[in-house]
């Protein structure tokens, strides 16, 4: 949470517990105080349902290219199902709010929190090599056979979900361990006292007091990596045999040093963000397969596990300690970030398609919620009818089945100056990742992150 931003969320719009609409004068208010303070701190969430006036989600556009992005935008229809998927009855779902990051809650009622964010391109680096972490030879993964002797794409498949179901329950085992811990040495009297059910029950929310709507997800990072990665694979070696799996590991043992060609082919492969099912559909397979292993392991005191596809800005930590993937990345350099944003710069085929690529995910899987971010030049949204054309593009992401979206409105040039120049922008906030800041408090790995990240010209 580079930037010092206090995880605060205000959630406006969306329907009542009986569907009808919830928008009222106080939720143009809130938007009219978000665009005359315009702090880092604290997210304004816009549920959008199909009974949403359009003058409602077209000022809450307004008021989002008026503070450089920083709103987020989340599909009620979707929210609403996944809560409906974790046990919860329409009516009672239809009363939630973003609570922290992504995590659709109902107040009072529920309890899910996410955290624990898991690296599937380290997963992925595992079943490349036996199950021995590049950066320390240590066997921490599962002994799966020598990839350099794999002749077709499904053991290539079954080698990377080998790993996931020896990595995700020594996580659990992790995760579960901390919030024992938590339950006999910190619990949470405060907050269960404004929980209703746990002043029922008499119960610590830790301990389960909003069971049976209680859960903790593991937070996925890396997922669009390692589709573009297994898609690489499979096209040039499996498909089309223009290199061996050998060639292919080798030049990642070499960080494609002397590779250079091998590395330019790997990069013109398909890529998630380009609504490609080619490379989207083995995307959705790794979500899935993950998301399938964590809910079949028994979460600390009765708790639901789940999923949720979130980085937060642990993308650029986590690509620090992993070796260059299939991709094309390379060593060090951060993976994919916001948790299923395209990597950066790969979604080249417009904002459409990348929209397109992570609204026909099955976000069924994805419990906690999801992360989507998106860069506009501020030209795409100027004037009026420009700015229509936005209203339109995320009205038609949500009815697509799409989750959450957020945007960063603004051009590479004044983000480069402000990193000359830091005392000229200090009012400059972005959106980082699930959370805004300033950005001139934040290290230049992560303000290179944001700039990396695609610039669109126009909705």
């Amino acid at each position: 949470f580079a930037g010092n931003n206090s995880g605060c969320s205000f959630t406006i719009g969306g329907v009542k517990a009986d569907g009808s609409c919830a928008v009222n004068r106080l939720s143009y208010l809130i938007l009219e105080a978000e665009r005359a303070v315009n702090m880092g701190s604290d997210d304004i969430v816009v549920r959008i349902a199909d009974n949403t006036p359009d003058e409602f989600l077209l000022f809450a556009c307004e008021v989002a290219r008026d503070v450089g992005g920083k709103l987020k935008f989340l599909g009620d229809p979707t929210a609403i199902r996944d809560l409906e998927c974790f046990g919860m009855p329409t009516e009672l779902a239809r009363d939630y709010a973003v609570a922290g990051c992504t995590s659709p809650l109902v107040a009072g009622v529920s309890y899910h929190i996410p955290g624990g964010i898991i690296s599937l391109p380290g997963i992925l680096e595992l079943a490349l090599r036996r199950g021995i972490h590049r950066l320390t030879g240590k066997q921490l993964g599962a002994a799966t056979p020598d990839a350099a002797e794999f002749v077709t794409y499904d053991q290539l498949w079954d080698a990377f979900c080998a790993q996931v179901r020896y990595i995700i329950p020594l996580c659990h085992e992790i995760k579960n361990a901390d919030k024992a811990v938590f339950s006999t040495y910190a619990p949470s009297p405060f907050e269960s006292a404004l929980l209703p059910v746990c002043l029922q029950r008499g119960t610590d929310v830790i301990d389960g007091g909003t069971k049976p709507y209680y859960g903790f997800a593991m937070s996925l990072a890396g997922a669009p990596n390692v589709g573009d990665s297994l898609a690489a694979i499979r096209r040039v070696v499996f498909e089309q045999k223009k290199v061996t799996m050998g060639e292919i590991l080798d030049a990642l043992d070499h960080n494609f040093e002397g590779y250079e060609e091998l590395r330019a082919l790997l990069l013109r492969q398909p890529k998630f963000g380009n609504n490609d099912p080619y490379v989207d559909t083995i995307v959705n397979d790794v979500l899935s397969l993950v998301s399938d292993t964590i809910a079949a392991e028994p979460g600390f005191s009765g708790a639901k596990s789940t999923a949720a596809a979130a980085a937060v800005t642990a993308n650029v930590g986590l690509g620090m300690v992993l070796g260059a993937t299939p991709d094309g990345r390379l060593a060090g350099e951060p993976i994919s970030e916001g948790g299923i944003s395209p990597a950066q710069g790969r979604n080249t085929s417009g904002i459409t398609a990348s929209m397109l690529s992570v609204a026909g995910l099955n976000h069924d899987k994805l419990l906690h919620g999801e992360v989507l971010n998106l860069r506009l030049n501020p030209d795409a949204v100027a004037g009026e009818e420009k700015l229509k054309k936005f209203e339109a593009l995320i009205r038609a992401y949500v009815d697509a089945g799409g989750y959450l979206v957020q945007f960063n409105i603004v051009s590479t040039e004044p983000l480069r100056d402000a990193q000359l120049h830091p005392e000229d922008h200090r009012d400059l906030v972005v959106r980082v990742a699930t959370y805004a800041a300033y950005f001139i408090e934040l290290g230049a790995e992560l303000q290179n992150d944001i700039i990396r990240r695609m610039e669109f010209s126009e909705c």
